[in-house]
C-alpha cells in the first residue's frame, strides 16, 4: 500500500482500489490519478469550508472578475437575514476585500442559491447613480472608478444568468443549449 498526502488530504493506493485495478488493466497511471483525485478533493474541500460560491464574470475586456461569497459570522438580526461577505478581485487586484462589502439574504433563502447569487451580483454591479450618494461614502476613489467602469457589464451578466424577461429572479437556473 502506498500513502499519498497532497494539500493535507491523504489517499491510499491499495491493490483493491479502483485506480490500482484500472492501472493493472490499462498499464499504469494509478498513482497519477490518485494524486489528481487527492489534489481535487483538497481543492474542493477547501472551497467548501472557505467560501459559499465563486462567480467568474467576463466583463468583455481584460481578465475575469472573480467574486467570492463568504458566510459571515452569525450576528443576531431581528429580520432574520443572513449576512454574506463579498470579496471582488479583478486581474489579481483586490477591488473589495472580504467583509468590506456585504449583503443580507432574507430568511428562508439559502445563502448559496440562485437568489443569493443574484443578490451578490447586484451588490457588486451597483454604481453611483443607482442609489443615494451616502451608500458610496466608504468607497475609495479606485473602487468608485472600478464600479463606474464595470458595473453595467456585471449587471448585464446578472440579468442574463439569473433573471427572466421581466427582470425577476428565476426560481431555477437556466440551462444552456
Amino acid at each position: 500500500m502506498q500513502i499519498i498526502t497532497i494539500d493535507g488530504v491523504t489517499s491510499r493506493e491499495t491493490p483493491d482500489s479502483l485506480f490500482a485495478r484500472h492501472a493493472r488493466r490499462h498499464g499504469g497511471g494509478g498513482r497519477v490519478r490518485i494524486r489528481r483525485k487527492a489534489r481535487r478533493a483538497a481543492q474542493q474541500g477547501a472551497a467548501m469550508t472557505d467560501h459559499l460560491f465563486t462567480l467568474r464574470i467576463d466583463v468583455g475586456r481584460g481578465p475575469l472578475v472573480i467574486i467570492r461569497a463568504f458566510d459571515a459570522p452569525y450576528e443576531y438580526s431581528p429580520t432574520g437575514h443572513s449576512r454574506i461577505d463579498v470579496e471582488v478581485t479583478h486581474g489579481g487586484r483586490v477591488i473589495f476585500p472580504r467583509g468590506a462589502t456585504w449583503c443580507g439574504v432574507p430568511r428562508g433563502t439559502t445563502t448559496d442559491g440562485i437568489e443569493a447569487r443574484e443578490l451578490v451580483l447586484s451588490l457588486v454591479a451597483m454604481k453611483p447613480g443607482d442609489t443615494d450618494q451616502d451608500y458610496f461614502a466608504s468607497y475609495t476613489p479606485e473602487q468608485l472608478a472600478w464600479t463606474e467602469e464595470y458595473g453595467e457589464a456585471i449587471d448585464r451578466e446578472r440579468q442574463s444568468r439569473y433573471c427572466d424577461g421581466n427582470g425577476n429572479v428565476r426560481k431555477t437556473r437556466r440551462v444552456s443549449k
